[in-house]
């Protein structure tokens, strides 16, 4: 069995990945689950989700073979907002051994793989959002990350539920037509948008949408472009707050996009990087260094006591062109 193991769980409202790595800084395995957010589905599902990526990630690492033993890792950190530390044990137990194990909400993760030299502020839009920054002095600052009721503005979900919500008005001639009936109609399986709303409208679906959105804009769909840069506006105000509420304002503080959802098009990013330029045009908008699944990484190493230097640290990102979900 290999020795001096690490592993990192991120998850969240859409999916879950589980990285192991070892001493060195070399990713050995990546594994997928589905959401693990206990808020918006049973514990069952989250513990489904953990076991999945785990027993994914062990086979990529060629670790799924040994005797039937869990595999042992020096220490886990698990990302996972709305899931308890029970969720968890349940999921990785008979699977993975350790003998550290935190569990967190994702947005230290999310920022330590933005900024591994811990300054700036990373906004992060996935299935949620929220945004994170430290500034020089040390001083940290988080904002958002109500979910979907209360916040989760310019996440994957706004994205996805402003597109179904111009579907609705769209089918009744309330707004100009868009190419999103279509999509939505294929996506959900109906044959009229008004049935949309009995095709099972959980969070994670309608995130899902999003994608939709994406590949709307891209065709040149002018509705799917207003909400995408809408959700980057909203995005940019986000960080604006952290930077103001950091006192980091003239600064030059570089600035960072990450999640699955920041990806969705150039309207969104374009209208990110403007909105924080408005707040303060001496920022600097960043590429995140690694995804919140490599910062949760980076973390594990610390909790294992294992020192990366930045060489060490860089084979990670290194990996990344082989592992998609270390990718920024």
């Amino acid at each position: 069995m290999k020795e001096d193991l690490v592993a990192a769980l991120d998850g969240g409202g859409t999916k879950t990945v589980l990285v192991i790595a070892d001493s060195c800084g070399q990713v050995l395995g990546i594994g997928k689950g589905g959401p693990v957010n206990a808020l918006f589905v049973p514990d069952s599902t989250a513990i489904e989700s953990v076991q999945n990526a785990a027993k994914g990630a062990m086979e990529r690492a060629g670790l799924s073979d040994e005797a039937d033993a869990p595999v042992h890792v020096r220490a886990v950190y698990a990302s996972v907002p709305g899931a308890s530390r029970e969720i968890i044990e349940a999921g990785l137990s008979g699977l993975v051994a350790y003998d550290v194990l935190q569990v967190e909400g994702d947005d230290y993760a999310t920022f330590r793989g933005a900024f591994p030299e811990g300054y700036g502020v990373v906004v992060l839009a996935g299935t949620g959002s929220f945004a994170m920054g430290r500034s020089s002095d040390g001083h940290t600052l988080t904002a958002g990350g109500w979910g979907p009721l209360l916040g989760d503005e310019g996440s994957g979900y706004a994205i996805g539920l402003a597109g179904l919500r111009a579907v609705a008005l769209a089918s009744e001639g309330r707004c100009e037509a868009t190419v999103l009936m279509d999509m939505a109609m294929e996506m959900f399986g109906v044959e009229r948008a008004r049935d949309i709303i009995k095709a099972g409208l959980t969070r994670e679906r309608i995130a899902g949408f999003a994608m939709a959105v994406s590949s709307a804009a891209a065709q040149g769909d002018d509705v799917a472009c207003r909400i995408l840069a809408d959700a980057g506006a909203d995005l940019g105000r986000l960080g604006g707050h952290i930077i103001n509420g950091l006192g980091m304002k003239g600064q030059g503080c570089p600035v960072a996009l990450s999640g699955g959802a920041s990806k969705a098009g150039a309207p969104l990013r374009d209208s990110f990087a403007a909105t924080i330029k408005r707040i303060d045009p001496s920022c600097k908008i960043a590429d995140p260094k690694l995804s919140p699944a490599g910062g949760a990484l980076l973390i594990a190493y610390d909790l294992a006591g294992i020192e990366l230097d930045w060489e060490r640290s860089n084979r990670i990102l290194a990996c990344a062109e082989g592992f998609d979900e270390l990718r920024p």
